[in-house]
Parts: structure tokens; sequence; C-alpha cells
């Protein structure tokens, strides 16, 4: 497992870190509050990955970062747990 990227995100008045993580030929994206996951994992392959920087100037990570930082916003998260939680 590789870190190739954080970025730290505000929401809310909480301080979320988004890390991308390289692993098994995957880019895999989620973001933390602390040490507690709070998001939903997105992730990319490495050849999925490099095409999309081939024809859109950056990586496909980059958008999923972009998607997580929805996630949050809206609280899917959060409401999925909400969700199965219900009898």
């Amino acid at each position: 497992m590789e870190i190739v990227k954080i970025e730290k995100f505000q929401f809310n008045g909480n301080d979320y870190e988004i890390r991308v993580l390289a692993i098994d030929g995957q880019f895999k994206v989620c973001a933390y509050l602390g040490d507690k996951q709070a998001s939903h994992v997105h992730s990319v392959d490495e050849v999925t990955n490099f095409d999309f920087r081939q024809s859109q100037g950056k990586p496909a990570y980059d958008q999923l970062v972009e998607d997580v930082k929805t996630d949050i916003q809206n609280r899917y998260l959060e409401k999925h747990i909400e969700a199965i939680a219900r009898p």
C-alpha cells in the first residue's frame, strides 16, 4: 500500500482527510474524520486511471476525490448506515 495523495477538506465544522491509496493495481479513495472512515471507498484500476489521464489531463482518482467530497456533503455514508440499522 502506498499513499498517493492526501487532501484536506472542511465541511460542516469538521476537518476531513481524503486519502488516495495505491493497493494491488487499484487506486482507492476514502475520507476519514480522525481515524474513522467517513465515506464509502471509491476505486479505479491503474489502466483506467492511465487512460483517463491521457484523455482528460488529470488522473481519474482526482475525480474520485471530488466524488467523495460530494458524498460527505450529501451524508451518503450516514444515510446508508441509518437505512441498514432500521428493522
